[in-house]
């Protein structure tokens, strides 16, 4: 079993195999960028991969020091991407530079009304700071 060690700094590969070793063994990669709008806080996002088992995509979003304390705007940026991309169940790494990120669980209820995707239901389940303090 691979030890991720949640304290140290942020790192995509270890993260990866974290993912595919241990807490999501039907892990599958699928890394390729997702494409932002002009009004995005962040300044990347990649998608790297799903689990079928476990109903859950994996992201990773790059936000920029200087939006760092944006908590909730960041969270509802990442809701508001989700659901142009029609995706409900996501693990989002949230980095802003390989010191600190958090790692937050979203999930949603997405219908099409209208020919439009609409949130019917909304919620961050898990949100936790990770940040390298030497």
């Amino acid at each position: 079993m691979n030890f991720f060690n949640l304290e140290n700094s942020y790192n995509k590969i270890d993260f990866i195999n974290y993912l595919n070793d241990t807490l999501l063994p039907d892990f599958k990669l699928d890394e390729r960028l997702i494409g932002l709008d002009g009004n995005s806080l962040f300044t990347r996002m990649t998608h790297l991969g799903y689990s079928t088992d476990g109903e859950i995509s994996i992201f990773e979003a790059v936000c920029t020091k200087k939006d760092i304390c944006k908590r909730i705007a960041i969270t509802q940026n990442a809701f508001r991407v989700l659901r142009q991309h029609g995706i409900s169940n996501a693990l989002i790494a949230f980095t802003y530079g390989t010191k600190q990120w958090r790692l937050s669980l979203l999930t949603s209820k997405l219908e099409l009304k209208d020919g439009k995707i609409i949130s019917k239901y909304l919620q961050s389940a898990i949100s936790r700071d990770y940040t390298k303090t030497k």
